[in-house]
């Protein structure tokens, strides 16, 4: 007889667990892919695939084997189970990429419900046999589930931002993706799996690594933990490349939007909480939120390409085109030509 048990995940969705009265070994994993994207696994399925069978890091045949082992692995980590329990909801899938056609890290689309995954490596079998690539894999898959809970719990809106605060808002999401990454390194190394530190420890979060180390092995209660990651993301801000190369992407996103007309809303107390909010309810960042509101030193933009080129989007934002001539004042422009319309410079 199946055996059915349903639980209840930390964002209070329920979720069912299967006992099959058929043994593991015997079951096929059928390739169930979403036509609605190309190569789209569904994220529910997937999960549902992993309760019933054990999948190794070597010898993958697809995509979707390579996601069952990655997804698997980083369910041995509470934080890891979390994210990917609450992701499978709303039809969440995930998409592999080859090579770098998309960008080193992961990508959500909102819209599609899709998360787009490099694979890092040339070939499905050049993956399996490729540990960094495959630690690269599972570090950039939990910050993407990381991204999916972002999507799903913060309730502003980027669109009303002013382009300085989306900025402000491209790093807080990527450092608090970091720290996720961070967080299950260390929670798998606790369980004696060493392999996703030691990757952590060879890339340019080593820094960061270390003090969270050395932290949470004095003290790994759950309070201490909050404010281990409260203060492993503010020194997260200290490295000027680190800012640099996110900034750039950021500025690539705004140049691509098609609506250049920006709002003036700021990231604020309440914004900053959510999205530092951890599957347990409780934010790291409650005790320097105000700090880093308020402090230039987590907004300072180093790079004077990057500085230009924020001038250049904030200027472009405000002249309007009307009958091929660009206007600052769109009073102004409606003097001139009453029964036109006027759109914003891309």
């Amino acid at each position: 007889m199946h055996k059915e048990v349903l639980e209840i995940t930390p964002a209070g969705g329920i979720y069912c667990l299967v006992d099959f009265k058929t043994s593991p070994e015997s079951i096929a994993i059928p390739e169930v892919i979403n036509c609605a994207r190309p190569n789209g696994y569904e994220i529910q399925n997937l999960l549902h695939d992993i309760r019933v069978k054990d999948f190794e890091s070597d010898g993958f045949l697809t995509d979707g084997d390579i996601l069952r082992w990655a997804l698997s692995y980083l369910c041995e980590t509470s934080l890891g189970r979390s994210l990917s329990h609450d992701a499978r909801f709303d039809g969440w899938m995930i998409a592999v990429e080859d090579g770098d056609e998309w960008s080193d890290k992961g990508q959500i689309d909102t819209a599609q419900k899709c998360l787009y995954l490099p694979r890092y490596s040339d070939s499905i079998a050049t993956f399996s046999r490729s540990q960094p690539a495959q630690m690269q894999f599972l570090f950039q898959l939990l910050k993407g589930l990381r991204l999916i809970w972002q999507d799903n719990t913060y309730s502003g809106n980027t669109e009303e931002l002013s382009a300085e605060e989306y900025l402000r808002f491209e790093r807080l999401i990527d450092a608090d993706g970091d720290l996720c990454g961070l967080l299950a390194g260390y929670q798998l190394r606790e369980s004696g799996d060493h392999d996703l530190w030691r990757y952590i420890l060879s890339s340019d979060l080593h820094p960061l690594a270390i003090t969270l180390c050395e932290c949470l092995d004095f003290d790994a209660s759950a309070d201490n933990t909050l404010d281990t990651l409260g203060f492993v993301f503010q020194d997260w801000f200290s490295d000027d490349a680190r800012l640099a190369k996110i900034d750039h992407a950021s500025l690539t996103k705004l140049d691509s939007r098609s609506d250049t007309d920006f709002g003036t809303a700021a990231i604020g107390f309440e914004d900053l909480i959510q999205l530092s909010m951890m599957p347990d309810g409780f934010s790291y960042l409650e005790y320097p939120a105000s700090e880093i509101l308020s402090d230039e030193f987590y907004v300072r933009m180093t790079d004077p390409v990057n500085a230009a080129h924020l001038r250049q989007i904030a200027c472009e934002s405000q002249i309007h085109l009307i009958e091929e001539i660009g206007f600052r004042d769109p009073d102004l422009a409606r003097k001139f030509f009453p029964n036109s319309t006027f759109e914003t410079i891309v």
